[in-house]
């Protein structure tokens, strides 16, 4: 089937969407998934956004998590799409979403993101992970929403924290107040502290680990 659809065959693309519905084999379900996600059309594009509301997508998260990857920009590039399961009630979908809208975000999808922070609860926590790691673009809007007090001035202050301080300090030397709500979470990044680093937590715990096996 997959030579056919990326030739743009139609029945082959009407085969590919009725493999992913049979309920016959779990593996021809995620093959339909992948092969769609790797040949990039709007052919393809349509057949993953119809799975993605099919009842196997509803029933497993697997599969759902495997649509949104492919819809993501490591794919297709929907951000619109993959941006609506941020706050999937599945951790393995809404990491996928998470990982899926990347790291250099275009405007548009920057400010829906912005726009989910006052929704608080999982929406506002996925959608912080991505603009923590967006481009240094999203600085400026973050401090101008720290300037403020709408809804979604903690979430803000939050995702600052977990950028780089060197990134911000330039735009901290007229906002004090600002500096002083920062400094703690800087405190507990990265860059500052050791317990943070991926070694560090995998050191931390493994050894965790190793103690409780000991005391069991």
């Amino acid at each position: 089937i997959g030579a056919l659809v990326r030739l743009g065959d139609a029945g082959a693309i009407q085969d590919l969407f009725a493999a992913f519905e049979s309920p016959v084999s779990s593996d021809l379900q995620m093959e339909a998934v992948l092969i769609a996600g790797e040949i990039l059309g709007s052919s393809t594009e349509e057949v993953l956004q119809r799975m993605l509301v099919a009842q196997p997508c509803l029933e497993r998260e697997e599969l759902r998590a495997a649509v949104i990857w492919s819809l993501g920009v490591y794919g297709h590039g929907d951000h619109d799409t993959v941006s609506g399961y941020l706050g999937d009630a599945s951790d393995l979908v809404a990491a996928h979403a998470v990982i899926g809208l990347g790291s250099d975000l275009p405007d548009g999808t920057r400010e829906r993101l912005i726009a989910l922070l006052p929704a608080g609860g999982r929406v506002a926590a996925g959608a912080s992970w991505v603009l923590s790691h967006d481009s240094p673009r999203v600085v400026e809007r973050l401090i101008a929403i720290a300037d403020g007090d709408g809804a979604g001035r903690a979430w803000a202050v939050a995702i600052l924290g977990q950028r780089p301080r060197e990134e911000l300090l330039p735009y901290l030397e007229a906002r004090p107040e600002l500096r002083q709500q920062l400094d703690p979470l800087w405190k507990m990044s990265e860059t500052l502290n050791w317990t943070r680093t991926p070694d560090g937590m995998e050191h931390i715990d493994s050894i965790r680990k190793q103690t409780v096996r000991q005391s069991v």
